[in-house]
């Protein structure tokens, strides 16, 4: 095709693109997750429970259930990038939601790691513009100490959306995120992370 022609239709293409109406992204929700009878109710603990975290095709991430009973725990290679773990489906959704509870240690981590567990509640409801309540911790208030999940030892944290959105909250199913920086972020962070037990708080 000559240069002159081939002008002529990458004009016609560029004019025609001008015309068309803007497509909006498609949101696909996420597979369901069964939903595993648990001891305490809403309270992941035994290594059963804490498997629906992890082996339900919906998580993702280097994660993997260790240990027997309730010794088990998530085991995530923060090494190998970023988890997202998606929690069992509540059918009818869970009322009256107001916070969450993780029981987790960070193990053989680096000087000036920085690691974020954060709490995702997904609503009933699902759009487009969906408001997803976001949980966090914010790791204690004296900025002159290390946060305690820098220790290596149990750290039993209480996440909240700090006044982000209202509880309580009506929650389809729940995530948690396992993510880190390094000291030139977003360098990957290293160590693991053992996730003991996981827990919704009701009001």
């Amino acid at each position: 095709m000559k240069p002159e022609l081939l002008t002529v239709a990458a004009s016609a293409m560029l004019a025609a693109g001008c015309h068309s109406a803007p497509v909006a992204p498609t949101v696909v929700p996420p597979p369901p997750v069964a939903a595993v009878a648990t001891a305490v109710p809403y309270t992941w603990d035994s290594r059963a429970e804490l498997a629906a975290w992890v082996d339900n095709g919906a998580s993702r991430g280097p994660a993997t259930v260790v240990g027997d009973g309730t010794e088990a725990v998530i085991r995530v290679d923060v090494n190998a990038g970023d988890t997202n773990l998606h929690g069992p489906d509540f059918d009818p959704p869970l009322t009256g939601v107001s916070s969450a509870r993780i029981r987790y240690r960070w193990l053989d981590r680096a000087q000036d790691d920085v690691l974020f567990v954060e709490v995702y509640l997904r609503p009933a409801t699902y759009d487009q513009s969906l408001n997803i309540p976001h949980l966090f911790s914010l790791g204690g208030g004296d900025i002159s100490k290390p946060p305690e999940n820098t220790s290596g030892q149990w750290v039993d944290q209480v996440f909240t959306a700090h006044n982000m959105s209202t509880p309580p909250y009506t929650v389809r199913f729940p995530t948690i995120s396992v993510t880190g920086s390094g000291t030139y972020g977003p360098a990957r962070i290293h160590g693991v992370v053992e996730i003991d037990s996981i827990a919704l708080i009701r009001q």
